[in-house]
């Protein structure tokens, strides 16, 4: 899946959910750019979070769910993919691998999503 340059340009919330086939996924610089919550849900072949992810400044939140403990691995403090994340105040890993619910940052939204979120399921 690739999220292209000016892609989704008022997209504030995305939720990729339950996609069984997804394996990449590339997010081009200026992409999204006014994404505040992305959720990645059970997606278990995909590999790993895009190197994009770090353009997209607007984001608040982060949740992995259903995930592979690896991915909590790489993506805290000291991990090898934590560069794509340290930007986000609030990280969470649910449920991955071994039911944990862990909070890489403690910081919470600021502002409450406007009614225009959109949540892609099934992509």
């Amino acid at each position: 899946m690739v999220c292209s340059k000016r892609g989704f340009p008022q997209l504030f919330a995305l939720e990729i959910d339950e996609e069984s086939e997804l394996e990449e996924w590339i997010v081009e610089e200026g992409s999204m750019p006014c994404l505040r919550s992305l959720t990645i849900d059970n997606c278990k072949k995909l590999k790993e979070l895009p190197d994009g992810l770090n353009y997209i400044t607007s984001l608040k939140e982060l949740k992995i769910e259903g995930m592979k403990k690896e991915w909590k691995e790489k993506l805290v403090s000291g991990g090898e993919d934590y560069y794509k994340v340290q930007h986000i105040p609030n990280v969470q890993f649910i449920n991955c691998d071994e039911d944990l619910s862990f909070a890489l940052h403690e910081r919470s939204l600021s502002s409450t999503l406007h009614k225009r979120d959109l949540c892609i399921f099934a992509l």
